[in-house]
């Protein structure tokens, strides 16, 4: 069991008022901390040292060696939603077909309960029918929509079908996550992005420069021919009211399961297809066309009592500038949509906090747009393990992958979704992304696993970085609650306060861009803060050096101040909780 370390206060001489003096004497405070080391041949979280935490009151003095953060709860940043993964089809396949039920339930145990050396996720990212990591039957891909009609037009959706497919697995593997949670059902939120519309409802660029549909494409593994109209195309704009009612039916349909989606996107990374390497399931849609269906969607969802957010983007970092002059300049709009949703395969991390500046964006206040809901960013879809250096990938240390995912929030997500959550040794069975006219097997071959992995469906291992998901979910309140004062929020980085980077970092860190990325230029030891609902504080820190750095927490906040003092082992990722006297 992990349990919290009472440490006796020693005051050290200095003036604190009696009130604080007498709280810390009366109740020492109690940390809480655990770690986990990337470099450990079996993974597992492990109780910190009772002997490497102290607490005293805070001292002035500099302490030389010591990683030192400044920490201060009243400086909110962003929401805290959540983190988790995706089930996608591979995953719902590999979950399934390829693993027994024994095995099923103790996966999901794993990943979604909050047992001692679980990852407690809350965030699941659900494909509405196909994407590029699906498996095949037959040998082939089989790529679908919830309403293919031969690629016959449809308007009315007589022929919408939610059973089809891997649908069915994927609706009982949700409600199976549910039985598993320890919190509330409603607090297991769940987001939604398709890859493609029916074939029906789009169209060839008349340019061609968005590929056309009916796209063949080269099976990597059986070298066969497949066809699919569901790659490439443009959204026909006579359509996009058909597209906002087939996302309306999807909806209802999953929800007549118990399932409700907290949010979803237009579409996942629209107009991929300018790509010459895409070939699985992708759409094109021109800003102008994402404000209609924008607009049409949320019509459509008022109408009929549901509640889902929908987010724009679905893209790297940048993608969104096209869809972001239209909010900047249309009102409408701006109040229509609920967030900005990121990936991170190529882009400045930067783009999310520039993104948050907008005065559209919400908060506590209201904005010009009369609108006082909060319009956050959110990560939700990235594979860990690589960057880009040129056009090039390469690999980078898992422990800087830990690093990269504080970042993230240090720059304005609320959320972070790995992407393919148990995938086989075929990439998940993977049918068709990034491969050439050839068959070759392009980028997908570079990624290392940030997933459960399985080679034979009978033994599994979890990543690193599943585990460095956990540090965060484990102690942080799982947000998406109405009421803002049950949200847990990340602490802002301001003033010199809650900064990525300790107060002696002279390292020349700037937001990570995936086409030049250097880790080496990332901070060595970072930390991400958060105050949870009931004023515990959650620290984070990553220790990507190979030795063991001591650090320091200087906490300053609710009329109080003192320091933690704590050694983090290297290569290693250790979280920090107390509740606040």
């Amino acid at each position: 069991m992990l349990t919290t370390a009472n440490k006796v206060i020693a005051f050290l001489g200095l003036m604190i008022p009696i009130s604080i003096a007498n709280a810390l004497s009366k109740e020492p405070l109690n940390v809480t901390a655990y770690y986990v080391k990337a470099n450990e041949a079996t993974l597992a979280y492990h109780e910190a040292d009772k002997a490497d935490i102290q607490v005293s009151a805070y001292s002035s003095n500099s302490i030389p060696d010591r990683r030192t953060f400044l920490i201060d709860p009243s400086k909110h940043a962003q929401p805290y939603l959540g983190v988790g993964s995706s089930f996608e089809e591979a995953s719902v396949y590999n979950f399934t077909i390829l693993t027994s039920p024994e095995q099923r339930t103790a996966i999901l145990k794993k990943l979604f309960s909050n047992a001692e050396q679980s990852f407690n996720w809350n965030l699941i990212r659900v494909t509405l029918g196909t994407s590029d990591f699906t498996p095949r039957v037959n040998n082939n891909p089989h790529y679908y929509t919830y309403d293919d009609n031969d690629g016959n037009p449809d308007p009315n959706l007589d022929h919408f079908n939610l059973n089809i497919g891997l649908e069915p697995n994927k609706i009982g593997l949700i409600q199976q996550v549910f039985g598993i949670k320890t919190f509330q059902k409603s607090n297991l939120i769940l987001y939604a992005s398709a890859w493609s519309p029916p074939a029906w409802m789009k169209k060839t660029d008349p340019n061609n420069k968005y590929e056309s549909t009916n796209k063949k494409i080269i099976d990597p593994i059986t070298q066969k021919i497949v066809d699919s109209k569901l790659i490439g195309g443009m959204l026909d704009t006579q359509y996009i009211d058909a597209l906002a009612k087939y996302y309306l039916k999807t909806l209802l349909a999953y929800r007549s399961n118990g399932i409700i989606f907290y949010a979803m996107s237009e579409m996942n990374e629209p107009c991929v297809g300018d790509f010459t390497y895409v070939n699985y399931p992708n759409t094109c849609i021109l800003p102008d066309d994402a404000k209609a269906l924008l607009l049409a969607m949320k019509t459509n969802f008022k109408n009929n009592q549901i509640d889902t957010k929908v987010w724009l983007n679905d893209f790297n970092f940048g993608n969104e500038s096209g869809i972001v002059n239209i909010l900047d300049h249309d009102s409408e709009a701006a109040v229509a949509f609920d967030g900005i949703a990121y990936h991170s395969y190529y882009g400045r991390t930067d783009a999310m906090k520039a993104m948050l500046e907008k005065n559209y964006m919400g908060g506590n206040q209201p904005n010009s747009q009369g609108n006082t809901e909060y319009k956050g960013v959110y990560m939700s879809e990235f594979m860990t393990g690589w960057f880009w250096k040129g056009m090039e990938l390469h690999n980078v240390p898992r422990i800087f992958d830990a690093t990269r995912l504080l970042e993230y929030f240090h720059q304005g997500s609320s959320s972070y979704i790995n992407w393919v959550t148990l995938r086989d040794e075929r990439m998940g069975l993977i049918s068709g992304a990034l491969i050439d006219e050839n068959g070759k097997l392009g980028a997908d071959s570079w990624y290392s696993p940030n997933s459960v992995f399985t080679k034979d469906g009978i033994s599994y291992s979890y990543d690193f970085m599943d585990y460095a998901l956990g540090a965060i979910a484990k102690f942080v309140t799982p947000g998406g609650n109405t009421d803002a004062t049950k949200n847990a929020y990340v602490l802002a980085d301001k003033d010199g306060y809650n900064q990525f980077y300790d107060t002696a970092f002279e390292g020349s860190y700037t937001p990570t861009d995936f086409l030049q990325a250097k880790p080496e230029n990332l901070p060595k030891v970072s930390q991400l803060s958060f105050e949870n609902p009931d004023h515990s504080v959650v620290t984070v820190v990553v220790n990507a050096e190979d030795k063991p750095n001591d650090i320091r927490i200087i906490f300053q906040g609710h009329n109080t101040q003192y320091q933690i003092l704590a050694t983090v082992p290297a290569q290693s990722v250790e979280t920090f909780k107390w509740a606040t006297p």
